[in-house]
């Protein structure tokens, strides 16, 4: 066998996790495999994966676990790609999928099976196989109400993630087998408004679609500030009257650091003559009342 060390090195680039397959052109015999999980320096994460014990136990260690516990590997999928791609990052289940007919059970993770699953749809993210942006959204479909799929569609197109083009050629293949959850995707594509492939962020692409659809003029797209020396981008804006319109995310302030830079920021926008209007996804909720208050800033003489 080589030294630990070696061993530790390749666990080290896969989340702390070797496979069978790792051990033995590790030269680890069988036999020595049972003596380092006796001795407690490798633990089980599944059939054929271990961890090093001491490596950090994380939600991403036990998704790709998953997806090698079973032969062939399964492809991490639904919630936990949607929380990979970063559309939505609250889920924590773990799930996967896997070529029909196979059912593995696998403790603790949700297993799909599918008759559609071809290479082209899978991607790979810090070394965790995992569905495509595209299919990621069209499975969506089967978990969310149209709205949140709305919601994170936008994102994805206004990111660079997925192409509306791209969302409309894989539903139709999808489709042609009479694949659940598909309606909630032609939802979203019939009504994907033309500024999303300019925007830089889903809610940017919602705060456009509120402007258009209540008639206001539309505002300027990360529009460039000059203050106290320093040049700032703002989401949106309406230069001319001062007006800028930022949204709160929760993912973008939740360190100390980050929100403190965007209240000295709102200061600075004050303090120059500027107001500002922040929304976050809860007011997003309630377009009429978001194109109100937009109205009445453009109304007031400043």
């Amino acid at each position: 066998m080589r030294d630990i060390t070696d061993l530790a090195r390749k666990a080290a680039s896969q989340h702390g996790l070797l496979t069978t397959r790792d051990l033995e052109e590790g030269g680890v015999s069988r036999r020595q495999v049972l003596t380092l999980l006796q001795r407690g320096v490798l633990q089980r994460m599944g059939s054929g994966v271990v961890a090093l014990v001491g490596a950090p136990r994380t939600w991403t260690q036990a998704l790709l676990a998953a997806c090698w516990s079973t032969r062939p590997h399964a492809v991490s999928s639904h919630r936990s790609a949607i929380r990979l791609w970063e559309m939505r990052t609250v889920d924590i289940e773990l799930e996967v999928t896997v070529r029909y007919p196979r059912q593995p059970r696998i403790n603790g993770v949700i297993v799909h099976r599918s008759v559609d699953l071809l290479p082209a749809d899978v991607s790979w993210i810090d070394g965790v196989p995992v569905t495509s942006p595209v299919r990621t959204l069209c499975d969506a479909g089967l978990l969310f109400p149209v709205k949140e799929v709305r919601r994170m569609t936008y994102h994805a197109v206004a990111t660079g993630l997925v192409s509306p083009g791209a969302i409309a050629d894989l539903r139709r293949r999808v489709g042609k087998q009479g694949r659940n959850g598909v309606g909630a995707v032609d939802q979203v594509l019939e009504s994907l408004p033309v500024v999303a492939v300019d925007a830089d962020s889903g809610p940017e692409v919602a705060l456009l679609e509120i402007c258009e659809r209540y008639g206001l003029t539309r505002p300027a797209r990360q529009a460039p500030v000059v203050f106290g020396g320093k040049r700032f981008l703002l989401d949106l804006a309406y230069p001319r009257q001062k007006i800028a319109i930022e949204y709160d995310g929760f993912k973008e302030h939740t360190t100390p650091q980050q929100f403190t830079k965007d209240r000295q920021r709102q200061n600075a926008l004050v303090l120059a003559g500027w107001s500002v209007l922040r929304f976050s996804d809860a007011d997003l909720d309630y377009p009429a009342r978001v194109a109100s208050e937009i109205r009445r800033a453009l109304s007031v003489d400043f």
